[in-house]
């Protein structure tokens, strides 16, 4: 996969464990058990979840019950079916039980069982679970606050092409977490984020361009940046956009 410009080869080698720029699954196999279940199919995934304990069969059939996709709408058997997979290896599961703790739709809301799951996804290999405690972390929210490990766990998730890990390691840049504050560095990694496709990143180099914060001041690309993460449904995008306009 090619990087965009702004991220160097010099940066992709730092390996180190908000804001100024920026203001803050098809068939599914299981690695552990193999197998598959094809999404839309209840019975097959219930089969495969069930009888051969296929974790990621089971967080397919537990995302049918809990967007009615192929099956009834039921989010407290989606629950358990996240859970399930969880138990049997699966990290996105592991993952979708910490969304489900979060949300409190299906079960009691719990941020201290949210960060649990997260953590075992983030163990699992499941960079997105990895993200999500570190937000935790990083907010003190079903955990103790801690910064440090919040980066180290940014740092991991943004090492694996994680378009939000990469949004949050620009973040603990522009802090100074841990290393010497760098808006440049910041901006870099915002740069990858949004390459990787997620909104917070492009919001943010979007309000890096307009603004000079960390690189040279280009307005039409950081108007471009900020309308696109806005028409995505970022409204501090939004935002960003009208300061910019405002200021021209």
């Amino acid at each position: 996969m090619r990087l965009p410009a702004l991220f160097t080869i010099a940066s992709l080698l730092v390996v180190a464990p908000i804001v100024a720029c920026g203001p803050k699954k098809g068939v599914i196999t299981s690695g552990n058990n193999g197998g598959s279940c094809t999404p839309g199919d209840e019975a097959d995934c219930r089969a495969q979840c069930e009888g051969n304990k296929n974790g990621a069969a089971c967080n397919t059939l537990g995302t049918m019950l809990s967007k009615g996709q192929g099956a009834t709408v039921d989010p407290v058997k989606a629950a358990v079916y996240f859970d399930m997979g969880c138990n049997y290896g699966s990290g996105a599961a592991c993952t979708s039980a910490g969304q489900v703790y979060t949300s409190g739709v299906g079960v009691a809301a719990d941020d201290a069982k949210a960060f649990m799951y997260f953590s075992r996804g983030c163990e699992a290999k499941d960079y997105d679970g990895c993200v999500e405690s570190g937000e935790r972390l990083w907010e003190g929210k079903g955990a103790p606050k801690d910064d440090h490990h919040a980066k180290q766990l940014f740092v991991q998730a943004c090492e694996e092409l994680n378009g939000h890990g990469c949004y949050w390691r620009g973040v603990t840049y522009e802090q100074g977490i841990d290393e010497e504050e760098s808006q440049e560095r910041a901006a870099a990694y915002f740069d990858r984020s949004c390459f990787l496709g997620n909104m917070k990143g492009c919001a943010s180099l979007g309000n890096c361009y307009a603004f000079g914060i960390g690189i040279d001041t280009d307005l039409e690309k950081g108007g471009a940046l900020l309308e696109k993460a806005c028409k995505s449904g970022n409204n501090w995008a939004c935002g960003r956009l009208k300061d910019m306009k405002s200021e021209e």
